[in-house]
């Protein structure tokens, strides 16, 4: 499944995007719209991510 497929699924509400693309959220955005979340899973990268429109991020050195 892709990024479209899930975001019209009901129950999925959102993805975990752990690919480092910081640029996807604004790519993707206009594609599924911004009811989909979003968040990263790459720390390196989440403050750029979340610049680009993602939604939050799911810290890996946190846990």
């Amino acid at each position: 499944m892709n990024y479209c497929e899930l975001a019209k699924h009901k129950n999925i509400i959102g993805v975990k995007d752990a690919t480092g693309d910081a640029a996807r959220p604004a790519r993707l955005s206009n594609l599924i719209g911004d009811d989909f979340c979003q968040l990263s899973g790459d720390d390196a990268t989440a403050f750029s991510y979340l610049a680009s429109g993602g939604h939050g991020m799911i810290s890996v050195v946190s846990n």
